[in-house]
């Protein structure tokens, strides 16, 4: 009869193995983590079908069968207890019935191995004399338990060389920024020269904003490309743009980031082997993939900027090379265009006396209207007509609209300064813009003005006047501004206007 019991318990433990995974492996967030899972899977499993295979070998070998099933089933109630355990205090978190019902079953797998080492344990002592092994029950629980580490440390390992690719992910995100940042501060310090002309006017030998490693442009496993606009007549560098794309391969993808002298910034997956060309389709919007295939050209020609057209064609196909999506070659001057599909119209400015093409003008139109941006990075739009450099920037449009009275335009004009959308971010100006549109009716503004004045850093940061813009908020119909706001004060949601 234990005989039998140790069967069942053996088939029953592999099925519930099977079911965790089955269960588990659709909901799992990448195919690194799939394969995780199922070596993680099959490794539990083994054992179980090694005393079944034992069991089946014939009445010599059956002691050996019962030995490693009453190991195995042992370690497994010592190491896989606690973390089923843990699974099934925090199931709550689990994000549908699928991942609830592979808990359960990973539940059951570990409350199985009780009655299968009783069951193995009195199985083995009805066995004929003869047959017994008592060393094998010594050497089979030392065996599971050495096992069962390799397959735990197993399976940590490869959850950490998983995360590599986060890590990865981190380390590029945190150099865009650094790297823009310490940008900013030398364009405040020289307001007469601009931007940096190269990462090393940043590092150790120049402001000391970078270490040297980052100077250098390594940012391990990424690269650093810094790409300075050209410099005008008078030595000043106005923009910049900025890439840091993998050079060697992360398991878990490391990421490319780009950004430049504005708030703005665009990611996305990236290999080592798409190299400089992953930049381009990072950025999120086609005037961003134009400005920096022409900053890259700038920097790789003497002669400034692309002449022309054409010029700015053969430095898209090197940017971009055959990156499918990117739109730009498309874009240019119509080509191919689809419905609303944007287009692009590309000016370089005459050479000056030296031959080198300090200027450009881009021309962007699509379904919002129709923007220039200029060699400065300025951005500027007309009603009606194709604008010029002589026409204001969105935001002056806004600001002007705004001042009238416009609500929509008020929380627009903040939200360009608080995201740095066409400028460099500033909430100290966002705020005043977000206030102006709350007071005159619009409630998400009063929403966003909270959200600039209470999320400040600790030192400037105002509550009571968060609690007044979310009780303006409730008051025009934002149920978010009167959730807050209950949260906010202890009397509770009695205290919040109706």
């Amino acid at each position: 009869m234990a005989a039998r019991l140790v069967l069942v318990g053996l088939v029953a433990s592999l099925a519930l193995v099977a079911a965790a995974l089955v269960l588990a492996l659709p909901d799992a967030p990448t195919a690194e983590a799939r394969r995780a899972l199922l070596l993680l899977g099959v490794a539990v499993a083994l054992p179980y079908a090694a005393s079944l295979a034992l069991a089946a070998a014939g009445p010599e070998r059956r002691s050996r069968a019962l030995s490693l099933a009453g190991g195995a089933a042992g370690v497994a109630l010592v190491m896989l207890g606690p973390v089923v355990t843990l699974l099934v205090l925090f199931s709550g978190f689990a994000s549908g019935p699928r991942q609830l019902r592979s808990i359960g079953a990973a539940t059951l797998f570990v409350v199985a191995q009780l009655p299968l080492l009783v069951a193995a344990v009195a199985a083995h002592r009805r066995l004929p004399v003869a047959q017994r092994r008592p060393a094998a029950w010594r050497t089979s629980v030392a065996a599971a338990f050495v096992y069962g580490l390799a397959v735990l440390g197993g399976a940590r390992f490869e959850q950490w060389h998983a995360g590599g690719g986060a890590r990865a992910r981190q380390t590029g995100h945190a150099a865009l920024h650094t790297v823009r940042g310490c940008a900013w501060a030398w364009a405040d310090a020289h307001p007469g020269a601009g931007y940096p002309p190269d990462l090393a006017a940043l590092g150790p030998q120049g402001s000391g904003c970078l270490d040297a490693r980052l100077a250098q442009g390594d940012a391990d496993p990424h690269r650093i490309v810094y790409s300075p606009a050209v410099a005008d007549a008078a030595g000043r560098i106005p923009a910049f743009d900025l890439c840091v794309h993998p050079v060697r391969d992360v398991r878990g993808g490391a990421g490319v980031w780009t950004g430049g002298e504005t708030g703005e910034y665009g990611t996305g997956p990236a290999e080592a082997a798409d190299g400089e060309r992953a930049c381009a389709a990072a950025w999120p919007t086609l005037l961003g993939r134009a400005k920096h295939c022409i900053l890259r050209a700038a920097t790789a020609s003497p002669y400034g900027y692309p002449a022309d057209e054409a010029a700015f064609l053969r430095s898209v196909a090197g940017c971009i090379g055959s990156e499918p999506g990117s739109g730009l070659d498309a874009a240019l001057a119509g080509r191919d265009v689809a419905g609303d599909r944007p287009t692009l119209r590309y000016r370089g400015s005459p050479p000056d006396s030296t031959g080198v093409v300090r200027g450009f003008e881009l021309v962007v139109a699509g379904a919002e209207g129709v923007l220039l941006l200029d060699e400065t990075g300025a951005r500027h739009v007309a009603e009606g007509r194709e604008p010029t450099r002589a026409d204001p920037s969105p935001l002056s449009v806004q600001e002007r609209d705004c001042a009238k009275g416009d609500a929509q335009s008020c929380r627009m004009a903040g939200a360009i300064w608080g995201n740095g959308l066409g400028v460099r971010p500033d909430p100290a100006r966002a705020a005043p813009l977000f206030v102006a549109g709350c007071e005159a009716g619009l409630g998400m503004a009063c929403l966003e003005a909270a959200s600039v004045v209470g999320g400040a850093s600790e030192r400037d940061a105002d509550p009571s006047a968060a609690e007044r813009l979310w009780k303006r908020a409730c008051e025009l119909g934002e149920q978010e501004g009167c959730l807050l706001l209950a949260r906010s004060m202890p009397a509770g949601p009695a205290a919040v206007p109706r």
